[in-house]
């Protein structure tokens, strides 16, 4: 009996030690990389063994495929579209090795980026040199040129540079989607990339007003369970934040449809901060 619990308690280790320390995204990269290497591209946005289903753009799964082919010197196992939640030493090293790659490949991508910047003068404040915020808007912020800062100084305006800049989003544009049209399967790829069924909280993590709407009906829920002014019978599973797409009914609170959603995002996106 002695043995047999020293070889459990050994498994049970051993299990967490291979789980220790990984995301909660940890097997939904562990499945993409799977999909890319082992299918074509033109099943990668069909698959669904698992529930993790690829629903990034097209260049994010080509990268995932170039990953792939670095991944199966560590572990060919990872790559088994049917082994899902597969965690192995080999597997967990491999992911954090590329993590920090990729991490590193983007600090020397803001280097380079930044000496396009080296020649203007700024202040003696350091806040106010060119170069060094520019770092730290890419570094520590990057989502905030694209959102925040995308107001267009009219005086700097130029025709040709708006034009340019308009060819290149066109032509990416067409060299990730334009494989995936010619298969006809547009439809499809964007039905992954925009999953409008989701659920309000992709995760626990999401800090969003959603989390605080889910957070007072659940707690709403418990309440009213607790005193018996709702039936359990008639509750529905909590499965807001599980990150899957599907949609869910709220439990004392007005459920919120995607629809819903939309006209909401589209409503404030449309409100100028500057102004």
């Amino acid at each position: 009996m002695r043995g047999a619990a020293l070889v459990a308690s050994e498994e049970k280790e051993n299990k967490m030690a291979a789980h220790g320390g990984s995301s909660g995204d940890f097997e939904v990269h562990r499945n993409w990389l799977a999909i890319t290497h082992s299918l074509p591209a033109s099943q990668w946005y069909y698959e669904a063994t698992s529930e993790w289903t690829l629903d990034y753009p097209p260049f994010f799964a080509w990268f995932e495929y170039v990953l792939s082919h670095v991944a199966k010197y560590f572990d060919k196992e990872m790559l088994v579209v049917q082994n899902l939640n597969y965690s192995s030493y080999e597997t967990i090293l491999f992911q954090r090795l590329s993590v920090i790659f990729t991490d590193v490949l983007f600090m020397y991508a803001v280097h380079e980026c930044c000496k396009c910047v080296n020649g203007k003068r700024g202040g003696k404040e350091t806040l106010e040199n060119p170069p060094f915020v520019l770092s730290v808007l890419l570094l520590w912020n990057f989502g905030l040129l694209i959102v925040d800062h995308g107001s267009v100084r009219w005086h700097s305006f130029s025709f040709l540079r708006l034009i340019a800049l308009g060819l290149i989003v066109c032509l990416v544009t067409a060299c990730s989607l334009g494989p995936f049209i010619a298969w006809g399967q547009l439809p499809q790829v964007l039905s992954r990339l925009f999953p409008f069924k989701r659920g309000l909280c992709h995760a626990y993590w999401a800090p969003n007003f959603w989390a605080i709407y889910n957070a007072v009906d659940k707690a709403l829920s418990v309440i009213g369970r607790k005193y018996k002014f709702l039936n359990p019978a008639q509750i529905p599973e909590a499965v807001m934040t599980g990150g899957l797409v599907q949609e869910f009914q709220h439990t004392v609170l007005p459920s919120v449809t995607p629809l819903a959603t939309l006209v909401c995002t589209a409503i404030f996106m449309l409100v100028n901060p500057s102004l």
